[in-house]
C-alpha cells in the first residue's frame, strides 16, 4: 500500500456516518434488546471471567485482545501513528496447570485452522496468558483482577515492607546527610538523588531510548534544562514524567542540596544529564545494604 502523509486529504465521513448510526441505533434498544444483548455478552465473555487458581476460583481482569489499529502512546511517543498489527492464536501463550484441558482456539473468521504459539506450566509467575507487543515488543499479559488473592497477597507484602522500612528511614536521611558533605563526586550525587526521591518522591528515573519511547524522565535522567534554581533555597524541576504527565514544582529544599545542585549543572549545556556521575542501579545496590528487598522504587 501506499503512505498516507496528507490525512485532511482523507474523505472519512462514511465512516463517521456509519459510527453515528450504530451508536443511536445503540442507544434506540429497548429494555428487552437491553437485557438480551447483555444476556448473550454473559454467555460469550462467561469461560473467561474465572480461573481456577489451587482449587479457588479468581476473578480475572482484562482477558481481551487490544484489535488492530493506529498506535496512540502517551504525551510526544515517537511511534505514534504505527499500526498495530491483528494478533492471532499463534502470537499467545497460554499459562495452565499440568493436566488441565487446553482452552479452546478461538474462530478468527479468516478461513484458517489456528493454534496457541504455546502452552506452558509456569507456577512461579501470575499471568494466565501473554503475547507481544507488535509496536514495542514488549510482553503484555493476562493478569487475575485486583480484588483476587494473589494480587491482595502482593499488596500486603508491599504494606510490610514498609512497615519494616518505617525502621530503617532515619539512617537513609543520615546516609544522605552525611554524603553530602563526603569529597567524592558520586557520593555528593546519589546523596542528593536519595534526598529529591525521598522529599519529593520522584521516580527513580531509568535511561531510556527516545527513538522507541516518549522522552519521559525521572530522579537519575534529570536533564540541566529540568532544574531552574531560585533565590532562598528554591529549587523549581519541570519535566515529563511518567505516562508524558508534567511535573512542575517549585520547593524550597536544604540549603547543602541547593548548592551542591548548583555545582552539578556549572559547565554544562541545558540537555546534559544532571547527575552524570550515578545510574538507577547503583541506588539500587545502596538501598539493598539498608534493607534486604529494599528497591529505589520501592522507597519511594
Amino acid at each position: 500500500g501506499k503512505a498516507v502523509r496528507e490525512f485532511e486529504k482523507c474523505d472519512f465521513s462514511r465512516i463517521g456516518a456509519h459510527v453515528k448510526e450504530e451508536d443511536a441505533k445503540r442507544k434506540e434498544r429497548s429494555r428487552e434488546e437491553k437485557e438480551a444483548d447483555r444476556a448473550a455478552k454473559l454467555l460469550q465473555e462467561g469461560p473467561f471471567l474465572y480461573a481456577n487458581i489451587d482449587g479457588r476460583k479468581e476473578k480475572v481482569g482484562n482477558f481481551r485482545v487490544e484489535p488492530p489499529g493506529l498506535f496512540r502512546g502517551r504525551g510526544d511517543h515517537p511511534k505514534r501513528g504505527r499500526v498495530k498489527k491483528r494478533i492471532v492464536p499463534e502470537d499467545i501463550t497460554i499459562n495452565l496447570g499440568k493436566g488441565v484441558a487446553v482452552p479452546p482456539v478461538p474462530d478468527m473468521a479468516d478461513g484458517r485452522k489456528h493454534k496457541w504459539g504455546a502452552i506452558v506450566h509456569d507456577n512461579t509467575v501470575t499471568w494466565l496468558a501473554k503475547w507481544k507487543d507488535s509496536i514495542n515488543g514488549q510482553d503484555k499479559c493476562v493478569w487475575l483482577a485486583a480484588n483476587s488473592a494473589w494480587k491482595g497477597m502482593s499488596d500486603m507484602a508491599k504494606y510490610n515492607k514498609a512497615r519494616t522500612l518505617k525502621e530503617h528511614i532515619e539512617r537513609v536521611r543520615r546516609d544522605y546527610d552525611k554524603g553530602m558533605k563526603d569529597s567524592a563526586l558520586k557520593m555528593q550525587q546519589r546523596s542528593v538523588a536519595v534526598y529529591l526521591i525521598d522529599q519529593l518522591a520522584l521516580r527513580v528515573g531509568n535511561e531510556k531510548n527516545t527513538d522507541e519511547e516518549a522522552d519521559t524522565v525521572g530522579c537519575c535522567s534529570l536533564r540541566v534544562e529540568h532544574v531552574t534554581l531560585h533565590a532562598d533555597n528554591k529549587l523549581e524541576l519541570r519535566f515529563l514524567g511518567k505516562d508524558s504527565i508534567e511535573f512542575h514544582q517549585t520547593v524550597e529544599v536544604a540549603k547543602g542540596v541547593h548548592t551542591l545542585l548548583g555545582s552539578f549543572c556549572r559547565k554544562k549545556e541545558p540537555q546534559d544529564n544532571l547527575f552524570d556521575q550515578i545510574k538507577p542501579q547503583d541506588l539500587n545496590d545502596y538501598f539493598k545494604e539498608i534493607m534486604d528487598g529494599l528497591t529505589a522504587k520501592v522507597f519511594r
